[in-house]
């Protein structure tokens, strides 16, 4: 009924179903010429449509088509404040997972289910990195801040080298009993 009531011609009509699906499927746009021709003919096979017809989506169409989508799903397309909450999900994720794939999909779940467009994998890639790497770096932090300064010394001459050996050596010693 929405596409009915958006597109007017078969091309256009095609073109709208082809993009809503996709989003419902991915939560994101894709460049509409990197979509799989199974896909196309399934949605022409099941709209009933001829084989040769051909999807119209110019850019005006699709940027109008985005438009549509967005509102018709109340899809949240605020890029600052999805990144936000992208942010937010990771930051949670990296407390108790060291995965970025994890950490990515955390914050895909989390971006999915407010109803926002996920950002570009790249995006969301760099963002698990650079939280990741903070989390862990408060984690460290408290464990050096607890360590005394015995045990920070006895850390730092496991990673001496000898000279005689390629390899680092333990040279830990360990306390003497009392």
């Amino acid at each position: 009924a929405f596409v009915v009531a958006h597109a007017r011609g078969p091309a256009q009509k095609f073109a709208l179903m082809i993009l809503l699906k996709i989003y419902q499927r991915l939560h994101y746009f894709p460049d509409p010429q990197s979509i799989p021709r199974t896909v196309l003919d399934h949605l022409r096979a099941v709209m009933k449509l001829p084989t040769d017809l051909v999807p119209d989506i110019s850019p005006a169409t699709l940027y109008r088509y985005h438009v549509l989508l967005r509102e018709h799903l109340e899809i949240t397309s605020q890029g600052q404040h999805i990144r936000h909450l992208a942010a937010r999900a990771m930051a949670r994720a990296a407390q108790v997972m060291h995965n970025p794939a994890d950490i990515i999909n955390a914050a895909i779940e989390t971006v999915v289910n407010a109803h926002g467009e996920l950002p570009a994998f790249s995006t969301l890639d760099r963002m698990a990195r650079r939280i990741r790497t903070l989390v862990n770096g408060r984690v460290y932090q408290t464990i050096l801040a607890r360590l005394t300064t015995e045990e920070q010394e006895a850390l730092l001459r496991i990673l001496q080298h000898d000279e005689a050996s390629a390899f680092t050596c333990l040279l830990y010693t360990s306390p003497s009993p009392r």
